[in-house]
């Protein structure tokens, strides 16, 4: 089999490389539990293990597939680390189980097979309800899909959403001593967090755009954090389009946040796109993009119409907001 090499000097088959943590989360989850002893429960090619071993004084790394366990061994090779264990066996053994009585956290970043928008427990193996029954710890981490269902989780667990770079990434629930907070979103590489309170504020919809559209993070709207985000901005704004494709807000203000994925400044309203391309007609801009939901088989056909002119420097944002259609120009955030 071919190595495939990742950052860093990790090693890995495709499949293995795709499954792997992302660094930057390997690195926040492995400086947020500290230097306790941890059993990584299913660590494939040990990108998140190698983490933990950087601040833990003992990590156990356990894995069934043989192949990646092989991987992981050379990566942890490549590292210099030795406080590093590695053993090959199921999670659920009761001679796993055994061998990791001496470690203080237990984490499970569980396999799971794409079976939809949403996930529920028996989607994920090991099963983390099963993993909560058979261990005896009191310290337990686990990193599920972003989209999961709060009421499907065993416990009371502190839900940690994590978003890496504007794209929603996974929920990591903590138990035990590891719980910080209720609930919060917390946004990489800048460790910007909005943390759950219990004032929940009734944020109006529009379709008007005010003087400025911003496009921010979804992992606000899956968390159901918009209430806490304004408070955490202290800026008044309006919901123009929540959805599982964008989240969209409207402000007078300026709003400063990594979460602010995009801020446009509004130019003009129209009643049709008829009658933006004829203004259009006027000015010398750079490309045109479509932000508004389109038949993807339409999509380049209306662009190549809107960009006949498009011989200028300044890039011009369409948005659609009920029956209005609006232009826009991206500024820096």
């Amino acid at each position: 089999m071919t190595d495939v090499k990742k950052k860093l000097n990790y090693y890995g088959d495709k499949e293995g490389i795709r499954k792997a943590t992302p660094l930057e989360i390997a690195k926040y989850k492995a400086t947020r539990i500290g230097n306790r002893s941890v059993a990584d429960l299913g660590c494939g090619i040990g990108v998140q293990l190698l983490e933990f071993a950087k601040v833990s004084r003992d990590v156990l790394g356990v894995e069934l597939d043989r192949k990646y366990l092989e991987f992981c061994r050379k990566n942890l090779e490549n590292s210099g680390l030795n406080n590093v264990k590695l053993v090959k066996g199921d999670a659920l053994d009761s001679n796993i189980i055994k061998m990791t009585r001496n470690y203080e956290v237990i984490n499970s970043d569980p396999s799971r097979e794409k079976t939809g928008y949403v996930w529920n427990l028996n989607d994920l193996s090991p099963n983390p309800k099963e993993i909560l029954r058979k261990y005896d710890q009191e310290d337990f981490s686990f990193d599920i899909p972003v989209r999961f269902s709060k009421k499907l989780l065993p416990g009371e667990p502190e839900l940690e959403y994590v978003s890496l770079k504007g794209e929603p990434k996974r929920l990591i629930i903590y138990y035990g001593s590891l719980k910080n907070y209720e609930l919060s979103a917390i946004s990489l590489p800048s460790m910007e967090r909005i943390i759950k309170g219990d004032e929940e504020l009734t944020i109006p919809k529009t379709t008007i755009p005010e003087t400025f559209i911003y496009d921010l993070d979804q992992i606000i709207s899956i968390a159901d954090l918009l209430s806490d985000f304004q408070k955490y901005v202290g800026k008044d704004f309006e919901i123009l389009e929540e959805s599982p494709q964008r989240l969209l807000i409207t402000s007078n203000d300026n709003l400063r946040s990594s979460f602010v994925l995009g801020k446009y400044k509004v130019l003009k309203e129209y009643g049709s796109l008829q009658q933006l391309r004829k203004d259009l007609e006027k000015y010398d801009y750079g490309r045109i993009y479509i932000r508004f939901e389109i038949d993807p088989k339409y999509y380049y056909n209306l662009k190549k119409d809107l960009e006949f002119n498009a011989l200028g420097i300044d890039d011009i944002f369409i948005f659609r907001f009920g029956s209005k259609y609006y232009t826009s120009m991206k500024e820096e955030n």
